[in-house]
């Protein structure tokens, strides 16, 4: 846990030197002056946008883990312990999240509950922002809309088709039978995780979860388009701020940088440059909506992250690892 929360606090400080060359190269003082002459009530309002990303996507982790009755884990505590997992945001992938499980096994959570769910959750947000992604394509470059469209349902059916293939049969394979015992072990674990992931996608979970995941992401979209509209009215567009964000968001994870940081700036500052906006102003608008996103899901996870003593949720025993 100590080499992780090391990492990410490294990453952080390694983001913020990237950030202050970016804005640097792009004209510094017109960057930092549009981001610090930004309306208070605008910082609120796309801040506000961004709590309720985070709530509604605490609802559908909730329904994950007590699905089928598994587990009972009281509101308070569980949402601290959700929101405590976006201080390892910066970590590939988002993988330090996955720390939830170390404090939900208390509570009776079972690690392949757990870890099943972090898995879902990864694989709808990407569904989601695929679909948000899909409409960049259709907005910025109309010729290929149709084979945008196509690529991005062949995408999601894909995800889904190979969750939901049998995987028992790889266990039981002669191959994993001769496997050291550790080696072994580790992938009984990962089939039983993948089987929890299969029991979450029924077709009712996957519909709920997946109609979340649009509209949390949907929400932070929006946000974009408000910080897009205050920079430019003529230039602010709903379609293409979501457009944008997701192409965004998509770029920074594929690129599995922690965090997605960079992979996502250059993308938005790209495609912002694009639809017209200027340089400096494009990083500004990104360096917004990023600290208004991401930066302000870190820092309430670490805030979260010190008051989970204080909440009631024990630390995890040395003893009790995923």
């Amino acid at each position: 846990m100590n080499k992780v929360i090391h990492t990410s606090l490294l990453t952080v400080i390694l983001a913020v030197i990237a950030y202050a060359v970016v804005a640097f190269l792009s004209g510094g003082e017109a960057v930092f002056g549009a981001i610090a002459h930004l309306p208070a009530e605008l910082w609120l309002a796309i801040l506000g946008l961004s709590l309720a990303n985070y709530l509604l996507r605490y609802i559908r982790w909730h329904l994950y883990i007590t699905h089928d009755g598994h587990a009972r884990v009281p509101h308070k505590q569980h949402l601290a312990v959700y929101l405590a997992g976006f201080s390892l945001t910066m970590t590939p992938g988002k993988a330090g999240e996955a720390m939830r499980s170390l404090y939900l096994k208390p509570y009776g959570v079972a690690h392949q509950r757990s870890m099943g769910a972090f898995f879902v959750e990864r694989i709808l947000d990407l569904l989601a922002i695929l679909l948000m992604a899909g409409m960049s394509v259709s907005f910025l470059a109309s010729d290929y809309s149709v084979t945008a469209a196509v690529v991005t349902v062949s995408l999601i059916v894909a995800c889904l088709v190979v969750i939901k293939i049998p995987k028992r049969w790889i266990i039981e394979s002669p191959l994993v039978k001769r496997l050291p015992d550790k080696l072994r072990h580790a992938i009984v674990f990962i089939e039983s995780m993948l089987d929890n992931a299969n029991d979450l996608l029924c077709v009712r979970l996957l519909v709920v979860g997946l109609l979340i995941g649009i509209v949390a992401w949907g929400l932070e979209g929006y946000g974009l388009y408000i910080v897009m509209q205050a920079f430019s009215p003529d230039l602010g567009d709903l379609s293409l701020s979501m457009a944008i964000y997701g192409m965004g968001i998509l770029l920074g994870a594929l690129s599995l940088l922690p965090g997605g940081v960079g992979g996502a700036e250059a993308a938005m500052i790209f495609l912002l440059v694009k639809v017209g906006f200027d340089e400096a102003s494009a990083v500004a608008i990104t360096f917004i909506c990023r600290l208004a996103t991401l930066w302000f899901a870190v820092a309430i996870g670490g805030l979260m992250m010190m008051l989970l003593p204080l909440l009631g949720v024990k630390l995890p025993e040395k003893k009790e690892s995923v």
